[in-house]
């Protein structure tokens, strides 16, 4: 059946309270991934496996992934939704403004190191390598995956594509029936792996399909989470304990397992799921409801944009002029500062800005619809 725009329902993020813990959760991934890259410029091998939790910087995104699939369609699931201007109104301030500032800084810093030659790893030459341009823009503006200004920028291709089709996903979710979820995993997993075996994998669609399937599996978990709670509340604390555990181990641990991506993603996939259900148990705590953990997921956006630039900048001034540790300690220090006040002056008001938007749409539909029924009567 063909479903007209009028009658697309999306998420509305303001309908839903926060989950303290999954706010938390995301900084804490957050983290990960600015040790991750930092560690990347250093060193190619894996780390030691009692460091891995510390570097698991790609695990953090599917992570990512998995957690917008779950808190985007939480609203769908408990019939509090919004229409889709007003929901994609959100979304583009929510992801795309913030990420156009932090491409702007990414290109300052461009423009003055492109081209550097440190005695580092080849990560290291994926970015700031090719000069500003009128292309090099093109590719940012439509969040090419390219790490050619930024080494994190990549996934939020894929962020911003799936928040678009996000709604129709959820409304084909409902139409398919309830287990539809395990269905679409199984489905967009399976076209994934065939679209890599043909050597389109690689492509910005297979990309795309590749990562729709954490994204789907969020969704899925989230429908089930009531029944999956009833179900967890039963288990003994101690026991839970152990899932989580096993769920942490899945979750880092991939790369140890296998060498192959797909088959580690899947992994983490599944680990992301455990983790993101078991948290949110009262009897497990984990310190994800304290201040720290709580400022930490306030500018995990903030900050997940803006330390690749401020790693490049810093190993283009600081590289052999100061010991190692010293260099991660000013990395560390200074990416906090700079994600709290890009969080302050550029995420929060974005935010706030979709706000405004989303509202104002709502008050002029529903100022249009006395009158569109007003007119319907004198016809």
């Amino acid at each position: 059946m063909e479903v007209s725009n009028a009658e697309v329902r999306a998420p509305s993020n303001s309908s839903i309270g926060r989950v303290a813990e999954l706010d938390s959760l995301r900084g804490v991934a957050a983290v990960a991934v600015v040790c991750h890259h930092c560690r990347n410029a250093f060193w190619t091998a894996l780390p030691h496996w009692y460091f891995q939790p510390f570097f698991a910087g790609h695990e953090a995104v599917i992570l990512f992934f998995v957690l917008s699939g779950y808190v985007l369609s939480l609203p769908m699931w408990a019939n509090k939704i919004a229409a889709y201007p007003e929901y994609l109104a959100r979304r583009v301030s929510r992801i795309y403004l913030p990420y156009l500032a932090a491409a702007v800084v990414a290109g300052i810093g461009c423009y003055f190191f492109v081209g550097s030659r440190l005695p580092l790893t080849p990560w290291f030459y994926e970015t700031w390598q090719t000069p500003l341009s009128v292309w090099v823009v093109w590719q940012q503006l439509v969040m090419d995956p390219q790490p050619v200004l930024n080494t994190a920028f990549w996934s939020l291709r894929y962020e911003m594509e799936m928040s678009l089709i996000f709604p129709f996903l959820c409304l084909l979710m409902v139409r398919m029936g309830r287990h539809s979820g395990l269905f679409l995993v199984a489905a967009t997993g399976i076209s994934a792996y065939l679209l890599f075996r043909i050597g389109a994998g690689p492509t910005n669609l297979g990309q795309t399909i590749y990562y729709s399937t954490s994204f789907i599996a969020g969704a899925a978990l989230s429908r089930e989470r009531e029944t999956l709670k009833r179900v967890i509340g039963d288990i003994r604390a101690h026991l839970l304990w152990l899932m989580l555990l096993l769920s942490i181990g899945a979750y880092c641990y991939g790369p140890f397992v296998s060498p192959v991506q797909r088959a580690t993603d899947l992994l983490t996939m599944l680990g992301s799921c455990g983790v993101i259900l078991l948290i949110q148990d009262p009897r497990l705590r984990v310190g994800l409801k304290s201040p720290v953990a709580e400022y930490l997921g306030r500018i995990s956006y903030s900050s997940y944009l803006i330390h690749g630039t401020i790693l490049f900048v810093g190993l283009n001034l600081l590289y052999g002029k100061v010991s190692m540790m010293l260099f991660a300690a000013i990395y560390g220090v200074t990416t906090l500062i700079a994600a709290h006040l890009f969080c302050i002056f550029i995420e929060e008001p974005s935010l706030r800005l979709g706000r405004r938007l989303a509202k104002r749409m709502q008050q002029r539909k529903t100022l249009q619809m006395p009158l569109t029924k007003k007119a319907l009567r004198v016809e």
